[in-house]
């Protein structure tokens, strides 16, 4: 385990409020990994929830992370993404597929006219990681800070009653 895995570890176990740095896709990926790990043992005073809210969900990231969502869903927290990307290939993309395919999951393309310009997941009420350059992944993350968490759930909200629910079509049987 890596210095970085480490003290992220040690923020979430002890719901720390220190802001810690995301600097690459590597640092990103150990982020989402704790956050998952938060979202499967939310405290009962929080919303039993994990709001995403990204461009596409690149399969090369996030298809990592299909059997922590299954977990996570299965102890009754909700998930719910939310993509700014209108072109992502939802059916296609096993993150999003198993996410729509629970019942404690859900899916939707952005209801604004312009991509928002921030990805950012919230596990909770105080859990986030928020990315601030697009590009690089830059982003920082933080274990237990309300306030900020607040803002980003308002920020989700707003967007999620804009938004439009994907309808994942049933298999049909062709007949030949």
């Amino acid at each position: 385990m890596s210095e970085y895995e480490r003290i992220v570890e040690k923020c979430r176990r002890d719901r720390i409020n220190r802001r810690i740095s995301n600097t690459s896709i590597e640092h990103a990926a150990v982020l989402f990994k704790h956050l998952f790990i938060a979202a499967a043992s939310i405290p009962e005073s929080e919303p039993q929830e994990m709001r995403i809210q990204t461009g596409d969900a690149h399969p090369a990231f996030y298809e990592s992370y299909v059997d922590c969502a299954q977990r996570v869903m299965g102890r009754g927290v909700n998930i719910r993404v939310i993509l700014t990307d209108s072109k992502a290939d939802i059916a296609g993309n096993a993150f999003l597929s198993t996410v729509l395919r629970h019942s404690n999951g859900d899916v939707r393309t952005s209801g604004s006219q312009e991509e928002p310009g921030i990805h950012f997941a919230v596990v909770g009420s105080s859990a986030y990681r928020i990315e601030v350059d697009l590009d690089t992944f830059e982003a920082f993350a933080n274990f237990n800070e309300s306030i900020i968490a607040h803002r980003l759930i308002g920020i989700f909200d707003q967007e999620w009653v804009a938004s439009a629910r994907f309808k994942q079509e049933e298999p049909r049987l062709v007949t030949i």
